[in-house]
């Protein structure tokens, strides 16, 4: 899937449920939110019986909360599929995660949690890309995600330094 293709999915879930809010959205699509995680995961996600189950650790601080509900959601939208089959998507608590869904997930939880105007106005105040993504904390990882994804969507942003850094990261078959 192309960051395009992630950005409409984020869109269309935007304008069908009226929120951004990954929890929102997951209970509006008839998920089950349980409080408790197994233990090393910060989440997952998994069906039983056609019934979709999301587990998230109730230790998350509001915004890594936030973080594992949206990447979680992306997977829900972006490999239902998988995930109706059997396939069951854990977000461990290490921040290595391998993959072309698991990057889809990044980025669909970036786009979600981060919006375009947001990432323009801080562009236009004259912030580097490093400046950008570090100005989001502890969502740095994800804003790396979406200065990638505004990029390859052609929304100019500046220097290159987290294209390099993410590119170093990921799956170069996603992007094409």
């Amino acid at each position: 899937m192309t960051a395009e293709y992630i950005y409409k999915f984020v869109k269309a879930c935007e304008a069908v449920y009226g929120t951004r809010d990954p929890e929102k959205i997951l209970k509006e699509r008839k998920a089950v939110i349980k409080k408790g995680a197994p233990e090393g995961l910060r989440g997952m996600i998994c069906a039983l019986k056609g019934q979709v189950y999301v587990a998230l650790d109730p230790a998350l601080t509001e915004s890594s909360r936030r973080q594992t509900a949206s990447h979680l959601l992306g997977h829900a939208v972006l490999h239902r599929k998988r995930i109706l089959s059997g396939k069951i998507y854990e977000e461990p608590s290490s921040d290595v995660r391998e993959g072309v869904t698991e990057r889809e997930a990044d980025i669909f939880a970036a786009e979600l949690l981060i919006t375009d105007e947001e990432v323009v106005a801080m562009r236009d105040e004259g912030m580097t890309e490093g400046q950008i993504a570090a100005s989001f904390g502890t969502m740095r990882d994800l804003a790396v995600c979406k200065l990638f994804s505004m990029r390859s969507r052609g929304i100019p942003i500046g220097d290159e330094i987290c294209r390099a850094d993410f590119m170093k990261r990921c799956d170069i078959e996603l992007f094409f």
